[in-house]
């Protein structure tokens, strides 16, 4: 095994335990705040947070993504980088803050969601000293892993101690704010343990080329969070807060599988970053194997979602948010989707065709848009949901298509078309245990799925072995 991939095993080792550890926590608490809060709560929460997530866009300008790439190629230059991102991103969240002000006096909300809309905006501020995109680049993954665990934990701790009706709705965005100051102060704190304090940079004179840089990642983002928020931010305005409380109970359980996505591609990116200087064949292998990896886990989770749905919801959830299961059982093959594009989008932006990827982008969110318009109206959460897949599915043939013709022809269609033979199989066994424990066919279905993967060489005895030894507890020494 290589020394890259035996570094991308150890780090996505680490951030996979702390992502996952966080998420977890993560999940089940937001399920207790969801019964606590009720449907409606709930719904105003889930659509504030819609929102606030488009004006983190300009906070982050694409440096979420570029700022490890950069960091990546130039190491040395790490404090000059901090200064200017930093600072750039201060003035942006001050910015949103302005912008967020104007929508609240624009839409005329009723006080409560107007206070709960705010409360969160306070977390764009927070979200500019954020500098784990540092340690990315480095490859330190630890620091990130560790903030990941406390941000949960610090937020979990609060939601059980405070939340429990409607009426602590207020308290939680401002529990998600001391949280996330939380953690981006151990962030800070083994930042300064490498480097000196840096002076944060205010002058705009000094931010326009990163600025510039950084429009077409920026833009880049913003297309991807239409492609997976701006169904939610529609179903708010269009069917209200309770239909947006039973589409955020949705979105809840696909938040886990989505994060996993990731959590795979931070610690995959600094490899592709640096092929750039190299050239595709130094990461082609690495790459086929990511795209049957990424591959085998989305489709598996699609087909599980979809027939383990209903006993999965009334597990977590009370009967009013039943609501929600026909638009989950959907989104999950939305999910499997991001899954694969995400090979193809980190391939082109890592080779400097951002262009390409925000062509592909801004192609997938115009099918979002016009599909959400079309179909809410029509068919409501189903619809939001259809048109999630459907703008998923524009991204992957659109990526494809920019990296066969830029890059190389990058589609291991044998070992596709062995992942969908096994989840096939998966799926029969699935649907002859229909009033089984939900446990023992969550257990049944996987374990036949990855016998069924093994059988039909969707993934070989070498490659299993590669993914153990990328385990701490497995690593041989």
């Amino acid at each position: 095994m290589s020394e890259r991939a035996r570094r991308i095993g150890k780090n996505l080792s680490i951030l996979s335990l702390g992502q996952i550890i966080s998420k977890v926590i993560a999940t089940f608490v937001t399920i207790y705040m969801a019964r606590a809060l009720g449907v409606t709560h709930f719904g105003i929460i889930t659509f504030a947070i819609s929102i606030v997530n488009y004006l983190e866009l300009i906070v982050n300008w694409g440096f979420q993504r570029l700022g490890p790439r950069e960091v990546a190629r130039t190491p040395e230059n790490v404090p000059h980088l901090v200064r200017i991102i930093v600072g750039l991103r201060l003035f942006a969240a001050l910015s949103s803050i302005v912008v967020l002000g104007i929508i609240i006096g624009v839409a005329q909300q009723p006080a409560l969601q107007e206070q709960i809309l705010l409360l969160y905006g306070l977390s764009l501020f927070t979200l500019a000293f954020n500098i784990n995109w540092v340690f990315i680049g480095l490859e330190q993954i630890e620091p990130i892993a560790i903030t990941e665990i406390v941000i949960q934990v610090v937020t979990s701790i609060g939601i059980i101690l405070f939340v429990a009706s409607p009426s602590d709705v207020l308290i939680v965005p401002i529990i998600t704010l001391v949280a996330n100051a939380a953690s981006i102060s151990i962030l800070w704190w083994v930042y300064l343990r490498q480097y000196d304090v840096p002076a944060i940079s205010l002058r705009p004179s000094e931010w326009s080329e990163h600025a510039r840089l950084a429009i077409p990642r920026a833009m880049s983002d913003a297309m991807a969070m239409l492609n997976f928020n701006f169904d939610t931010l529609m179903v708010g305005i269009m069917l209200g807060v309770f239909a947006t409380g039973l589409y955020g109970a949705a979105y809840r359980i696909i938040w886990m599988p989505s994060m996993l996505v990731t959590v795979y591609f931070t610690v995959l990116n600094p490899s592709l970053d640096n092929a750039f200087h190299q050239g595709f064949d130094s990461v082609a292998d690495l790459l086929d194997k990511s795209l049957r990896f990424t591959a085998i886990l989305g489709i598996g989770l699609a087909v599980g979602g979809t027939f383990l749905a209903e006993d999965g919801f009334h597990l977590l959830y009370d009967t009013e948010f039943d609501g929600g299961i026909l638009p989950f059982q959907i989104l999950m093959w939305a999910v499997a989707l991001m899954f694969i594009n995400r090979n193809y989008r980190s391939l082109l932006i890592s080779f400097d065709y951002q262009r390409e990827e925000l062509y592909a982008m801004a192609g997938a969110a115009a099918t979002n848009i016009i599909m959400n318009l079309v179909l809410i109206p029509i068919l409501g959460l189903v619809g939001a949901a259809i048109a999630t897949v459907l703008s998923e599915i524009v991204l992957f043939v659109l990526c494809y298509l920019a990296v066969r013709r830029h890059i190389a022809n990058v589609m291991p269609v044998g070992g596709l078309v062995r992942v969908i033979l096994a989840s096939i199989m998966m799926a029969l066994v699935l649907f002859i245990m229909p009033d089984w424990n939900l446990f023992i066919r969550i257990s049944i279905g996987g374990a036949f799925y990855m016998m069924m993967i093994v059988l039909v060489q969707a993934i070989n005895k070498e490659e299993i072995q590669i993914v153990f030894n990328a385990l701490p507890i497995f690593r041989r020494q």
